[in-house]
C-alpha cells in the first residue's frame, strides 16, 4: 500500500538535499554540487558562447591558526572567510567550499581581466585582519590559480584541474596568484613521471653520490665534503636534486634512496686518506619510520667509518608534527658519536625553538641569504644575526652558496667558520676526491 507524500515529508526530503550539496559550517556549496553547478553553467556558455572562469583558493599554512588558536577558532575564521568571499563575488560568481581551507569559485560569462581583478580582490581581501569577538586578531592570507572555459579545459574536471595546477605553481613559486598555461600540464605529467620512476632508480643503478667541500673561511682548508644525490634519468637526462627529492618524498622512495646515500657517502669517506669529516641530508621521513638509528648505526658498523666524522644534517620540518619524538630520534644518533647540523636555518618559522628543542652541533646558513648579503644590508643583517646566535650557543655556522670572493671576504669580516659553495668547489664524484686534496695538511684543523 502507497501512502501521499505530506507537505512535512516534502520538506524533510527538501531539506535533505540540502545537506547533501551545501557545508553546514559556512552555507556555502561543496564538492556534491559541483556536477549540477557546471552543467548549468558551461551549457549556458556553450549556447551563448561566452566564458567561464574557475578560482581555485587555498588559504597558507592555515594549519597554524588552528594549532596556535584551537578549532573552534579556525572555525569561526572559515566561516568568516565564507561571508568576507561572498560580499566580494556578489551573485555573479558561486562560491564552493571545496574542503577544509580550499574554495573555488566559478565565474559565469567573464572574461579573462575581469577574473584576474575578481582573483587579486579576493587575495586582497583575505590579508584583511579577522577581529573576533574574543578580540583575538587572526591573520591569514591565500593562494589562487585560475582557470578559464574553453581555452584550459572542455568540461568541468579539466576545468578544476587546471585551475589547480596553477594553485599549486603559485604555492611553490610564492606567488599570490597564477593564471593556467599549458606548460604546465607538460611539468606535471614529467612530475608524475618522476614519482613513477623514482622508485625504480635504485634498483636500476641510476643513482650516484658526488661530494661538494667545505672549507675553513680564514684558512680555506678543507674541512669536510657534503655527500649530494643525483640522479639520470633514462629519458629526461640529469634530474635535478630539487625535482626528484619531492618526487621521492612523495612516491615513498625517499628512505631507501636515503639509506643508499648514507651508506655509499660513508664507504667512500672511509677510503679517504685524509680523514675528513662527511655530512649527509637527511629526510624527516626517514628519522620518522622508526628504525633510522639502527640504520646509521649499520651503515657505520658496515663501512667502518668513525662515527666523529659522520654529520646529518635535518632541517626543521622534522619538529613540526611532533618534536619531542624528533628530539628522542636525534639523541640517539648523537649517541652513536655522530654529529647533528640544523640544514637551511632561517627560512622556516620557528627556527629558533628549533635550536632549544635539540642539542646540534651546527647550523647552517640557508644560501638564500649567503646570495643576497653583499649589497644587500637586510640579508647581510639576516648572516649577522646568525652568526652571533652560533657564538652565543657555541655552535659552528656554515655558509652555504658561497660563489664569489665578495661573500666570502664579508663572511670572514663578520666572523663565519666555515663555508661551501661552488667558490670552494663543485659537487665531484668520489675519485676527484685525491686531486682535490693533494696538496692538503692533514694535520691542519678546522673550526
Amino acid at each position: 500500500m502507497e501512502y501521499a507524500r505530506t507537505d512535512h515529508d516534502l520538506e524533510m526530503s527538501s531539506r535533505l538535499s540540502e545537506l547533501v550539496i551545501y557545508d553546514p559550517l559556512t552555507g556555502l556549496q561543496n564538492r556534491s554540487a559541483l556536477n549540477e553547478l557546471f552543467a548549468r553553467a558551461l551549457g549556458q556558455a556553450n549556447e551563448h558562447r561566452h566564458a567561464v572562469g574557475v578560482l581555485y583558493i587555498d588559504l597558507n599554512d592555515f594549519r597554524a591558526v588552528n594549532k596556535l588558536h584551537g578549532q573552534a577558532v579556525g572555525d569561526v575564521v572559515i566561516s568568516r572567510i565564507a561571508n568576507r568571499l561572498r560580499s566580494i563575488c556578489g551573485e555573479a560568481n558561486t562560491i564552493v567550499r571545496m574542503d577544509g581551507d580550499e574554495f573555488l569559485i566559478v565565474s559565469e560569462s567573464v572574461e579573462r581581466g575581469t577574473l584576474d581583478c575578481t582573483a587579486q580582490l579576493v587575495v586582497n581581501a583575505l590579508r584583511e585582519p579577522y577581529v573576533l569577538e574574543s578580540g583575538k586578531t587572526v591573520r591569514v592570507s591565500g593562494s589562487c590559480g585560475t582557470a578559464i572555459f574553453p581555452a584550459d579545459g572542455s568540461h568541468h574536471e579539466e576545468l578544476i584541474a587546471a585551475a589547480e595546477l596553477a594553485l599549486q605553481q603559485a604555492k611553490k613559486t610564492g606567488a599570490d596568484i597564477v593564471a593556467f598555461d599549458a606548460e604546465m600540464l607538460k611539468s606535471e605529467h614529467k612530475r608524475l613521471m618522476l614519482e613513477n620512476d623514482i622508485s625504480l632508480a635504485l634498483e636500476r643503478g641510476e643513482l650516484s653520490i658526488v661530494f661538494q667541500p667545505q672549507a675553513d673561511a680564514d684558512t680555506g682548508a678543507i674541512c669536510g665534503f657534503e655527500a649530494l644525490a643525483r640522479w639520470k634519468h633514462p629519458e629526461f637526462g640529469s634530474v635535478s636534486p630539487a625535482d626528484f627529492i619531492p618526487a621521492a618524498e612523495t612516491s615513498g622512495a625517499i628512505c631507501g634512496i636515503g639509506a643508499f646515500v648514507l651508506r655509499e657517502a660513508c664507504r667512500d669517506a672511509a677510503s679517504w686518506p685524509i680523514p675528513l669529516s662527511i655530512a649527509v641530508n637527511v629526510s624527516p621521513a626517514q628519522i620518522e619510520k622508526g628504525d633510522f638509528v639502527q640504520v646509521v648505526k649499520s651503515a657505520l658498523e658496515e663501512t667502518g667509518l668513525d662515527p666523529r666524522r659522520l654529520e646529518l644534517e635535518v632541517t626543521e620540518s622534522l619538529f613540526i608534527n611532533n618534536m619531542a619524538y624528533a628530539a628522542k630520534m636525534l639523541s640517539g644518533i648523537k649517541e652513536l658519536g655522530v654529529s647533528v647540523s640544523l640544514d637551511d636555518f632561517g627560512t622556516g618559522y620557528s627556527s629558533l625553538a628549533t635550536l632549544r628543542a635539540f642539542p646540534f652541533d651546527r647550523i647552517k646558513i640557508d644560501r638564500s641569504f649567503v646570495f643576497d648579503m653583499v649589497g644587500n644590508a637586510d640579508a647581510a643583517a639576516i648572516v649577522n644575526s646568525v652568526l652571533g646566535l652560533g657564538r652565543a650557543m657555541r655552535l659552528t655556522v656554515i655558509a652555504e652558496g658561497v660563489e664569489s670572493e665578495e661573500q666570502r671576504n664579508l663572511l670572514r669580516i663578520l666572523g663565519c667558520q666555515r663555508i661551501q659553495g661552488y667558490l670552494i668547489g663543485k659537487p665531484m664524484p668520489s675519485e676527484h676526491y685525491a686531486a682535490f686534496t693533494r696538496n692538503l695538511n692533514p694535520s691542519v684543523s678546522c673550526s
